[in-house]
Parts: C-alpha cells; structure tokens; sequence
C-alpha cells in the first residue's frame, strides 16, 4: 500500500520551494500540489519591476506546471478549489465534491491583495496585481496610457509607481500616511526618500486618501478626501495584503492575522502546516522571501522525520523602487536610540543608534552596494565582538 501523499496547497514560492526541498530528500513518496491558477512557476516579487524592464507575463515563466510536476515527480492539480480541511480525518474536501486523503498537509495558499471600496461609478475598474494573470490584465490596460494613480503609499505602491515611472507613465500615489513607508521608515528618512522619489517624477499625494473614482471622458476622475481632484487613465490599489486564513479557520485551526504555527511551522492540528505569506510565525507576520526560504529549508526536514526548527536571523528589507532603491534593517520594536542620516540626491545612509550602538540602518540610491558591510557592522555591534 502506497503511504498518503504529501500534500501541498498553493503553487506559489512557498509552495514550490518546499516541494522542490522535500523532493530532494524524499524521492519516492507520492506529492500533490493544488491550485487555483494555472500552476506556473515564476518570481512573484518580479511583478512590480517586470513593466519597466519590458517583460511580458510569459517572460516571467520559468516553468508549466506541467514542466514542475516531470521535475518534482509530483502530480499539480491546476484550476482545483479545497472546499474543506477535515484535520482528524486527514482529509480534503475538493469543490466539486471529491475527496482526498494526506498524510500531511501544507498550506502554502498566500495572501490576496486587501481592497478598500470606493464610491464612483469607476470604482470597480481599480485594478489590483497580486498574480501573474493580474499582471496580464495591468500590462494590456496600460497600452496607450499616461497617468497612472496608486492607491497605497507603502512597499508595493512604491514600488509599482517607480516601475511605472522607468517605464515612461506618469504615476500619483495617494495614501493616509504623512511620508512614504510608514510602516517601515522613520518620518525623518521617509521625508529625505519622498524627496528622492518626487525629484524622480513620482507625485506623491499624502496625508490623504481617494473617497471616490468616476469616470470623466476617455479616463477616470479620483476626489480625494482633501477636496483634490486628480484626472488619471488607470489606477491602481496597493494597500496591503490579508493571508487566506478562511479554510483554516473553518477547519478549527488557530488563527490571528495568519494561520498561526509553532518553531516546527506547525499548525494547532496535527500533520497540518503552513508557509508563507498564508503563516504567522511566533515572530509574527512576514511577507517577505527570507522568511519563504528559511521556512521551506527546516520545513522538508521536518517532514521528512528529521524535526527542524525554522531559524532566521536579521533579514533586511528589499524595496525595489528603482528610480531610489533602498535596502533596509528596522531596529526592534520599541528600541530606545535616534536616527542619523546623510545623503543626497544619489545616495541615503541612515543609522539607529540607540545605547548598544547601531540597531538599524536604511540605506538607499548608490549606498545600497553597502547593505553587506553594514549588516556586519549590526551583528557586531549586537553580539559585542
């Protein structure tokens, strides 16, 4: 008799990565991979660079699923929706009614883009881009464009608006925030960065937000809620992503912002897992590739009956504005010190010295070739040698 498959949900980086580990350790046991797309392997941090460096959505494939599933030796179900997890029967239940047994279970299903309704009769042609066939439907509504609005001041936003703005549109980021990368940057190096990124020909438009898009002629008029009025041709919302957290929960897994896992990226039930941008880790909720690979690698030793911890020391931050890319180590939550920077319009170094000496750094422009040198210079300073 053949052993239950290992079962993995989602075709993403998560989800290939880690089949592609496993597999290496495991050469025998059936693998199961399931979608709701196509199941084509690509880079989904490409896609807010991809415009600007002329690449199609085909140029981004790496592989068919077809291709992964001869590689991995595994069987892909693309265009497949899991209606249920039943955890104590170590089963799924498919949409269209069929079951299917694991033995253990992955969740590596992502996260969707978070969309905040707008009034106007235009506010349903706001477009998002989370995945490849999104990315397909962005290029084609950009043919014969110009003025582009970006809803969302934050990593995403930026980083399309930059994308667009090496690819020769005019883009308009709106946003609450009072300086670009609120959530990441210190006001005092948002401001220096805003800066960078208007002298690049990104309008930036804070302290603000977009309340309502009519269309007005041939292209859309955006009111926003400081009484502004914008005339664009597209737009697009970047304002964040929420983990697909509903099968889990419906399941009776723990959930908070993700699917909540230990060390070992277990969840509360047993043989069941996550990674991801779909997981909370016990450090909480990272988004970012580090955390995918640092997962994937202890994950398949794990399931391969070698139980390994997931281990990830300090990760800096890529923000692939390209027009001012910056790379950046935000100091711990609620570490006491002050920032210090200097620059200028090709460069940005700033520094967070608290008592330990330096506990974080931003870098940006030309100082970014830095980031290695500086990231040795924190572990120094944080371990004393």
């Amino acid at each position: 008799m053949n052993p239950a498959p290992l079962v993995i949900l989602g075709t993403g980086m998560a989800g290939y990565g880690l089949a592609r580990m496993w597999r290496m350790k495991d050469k025998e046991r059936p693998l199961i991979l399931i979608t709701r797309d196509a199941g084509e392997a690509y880079a989904k941090p490409m896609l807010s660079k991809a415009l600007s460096d002329g690449k199609r959505a085909e140029d981004l494939v790496n592989a068919t699923a077809e291709q992964q599933a001869r590689t991995l030796r595994a069987e892909i179900r693309t265009h497949t929706e899991v209606a249920q997890i039943r955890p104590d029967q170590h089963q799924l239940i498919l949409a269209d009614g069929r079951e299917l047994e694991y033995g253990q279970l992955v969740l590596a299903n992502g996260a969707r883009p978070i969309r905040i309704p707008l009034a106007g009769d235009a506010a349903s042609e706001v477009l998002q881009v989370n995945w490849l066939d999104d990315y397909r439907r962005w290029r084609q509504r950009l043919e014969g464009e110009k003025r582009v609005l970006v809803i969302g001041p934050g990593l995403i936003g930026l980083e399309f608006a930059s994308d667009l703005r090496k690819a020769g549109f005019l883009p308009v980021v709106v946003g609450p925030d009072p300086t670009p990368l609120g959530q990441l940057l210190p006001e005092v190096v948002g401001h220096f960065v805003q800066e960078r990124l208007e002298e690049a020909g990104i309008d930036l438009r804070l302290n603000t937000v977009v309340e309502r898009l009519d269309h007005h002629g041939e292209g859309l008029r955006a009111h926003l809620g400081n009484g502004e009025v914008l005339d664009v041709d597209v737009a697009l919302m970047a304002v964040g992503l929420q983990p697909e957290t509903e099968l889990a929960q419906a399941a009776g897994l723990a959930v908070d912002r993700g699917v909540r896992v230990n060390e070992y990226l277990q969840t509360s039930a047993e043989d069941v897992y996550a990674l991801g941008d779909v997981a909370q880790y016990p450090a909480g909720w990272m988004p970012y590739v580090a955390p995918i690979t640092a997962g994937a690698r202890a994950l398949a030793a794990t399931l391969n009956g070698q139980p390994t911890p997931m281990r990830l020391g300090p990760t800096p931050i890529q923000v692939k504005t390209g027009v001012f890319p910056l790379w950046l180590m935000p100091p711990q939550p609620g570490t006491p010190g002050e920032w210090k920077l200097s620059g200028d319009a090709q460069r940005l170094e700033a520094r967070f010295e608290g008592e330990q000496g330096l506990q974080g750094w931003v870098l940006g422009g030309q100082a970014i070739d830095l980031r290695n040198v500086w990231m040795k210079a924190l572990a120094s300073h944080q371990t004393g040698v």
